[in-house]
Formats: C-alpha cells, structure tokens, sequence
C-alpha cells in the first residue's frame, strides 16, 4: 500500500514530509516520494552547472581585472546562501 503523502525516515505515522521553508511561513506542503528524487537530481544538476560557469568564468575576469578582484565574483553565492539558510531558521 502505498501512502498518500511522503513520510519521513524515522517517523512511521502518516505525517507528510513538509519543507522548513513552508514551515516557517505556516504554509502546509507536502512532498509526493515520487517526485523527491527528481527534485533532489535537478537540484543538484543546477548547482553542479552554476559551479561549471563559476569556474570557467573567474580565469576569465581575471584577465581583465586581477585575480584578487576576479575571487569576488564568487563571493554572492555564500552570501545569498548564508541568508536562505538563516531565514529557515526563523
């Protein structure tokens, strides 16, 4: 039999698997197994194609600024990071 709703590792009850982003906003959503690998597979294709540029592109700025300048192209990401992952907490 299979559930209506995802049901997390450790809890064997019928609660459905909910984001702590929806929690901390008090919206209820909730994620079909099915779709969760696919999910987590474009999820990290998309980081894995953003780190490809990331790379390809910072040798490049350099020649036109430094390399000390050129790092800064990368500094965005775990700063954005940083701030989505503190707004889950609240």
């Amino acid at each position: 039999v299979t559930p209506e709703h995802a049901r997390t590792r450790s809890d064997s009850s019928t609660r459905p698997l909910t984001s702590e982003i929806h929690r901390s906003t008090g919206e209820e959503c909730t994620s079909h197994r099915r779709y969760v690998g696919t999910a987590l597979t474009a999820l990290t294709a998309v980081g894995f194609g953003l780190t490809v540029v990331s790379i390809q592109l910072v040798p490049l700025l350099a020649e036109v600024v430094t390399w000390r300048y050129a790092f800064l192209l990368l500094a965005p990401g775990p700063v954005i990071g940083t701030l989505a992952m503190l707004r889950t907490r609240s």
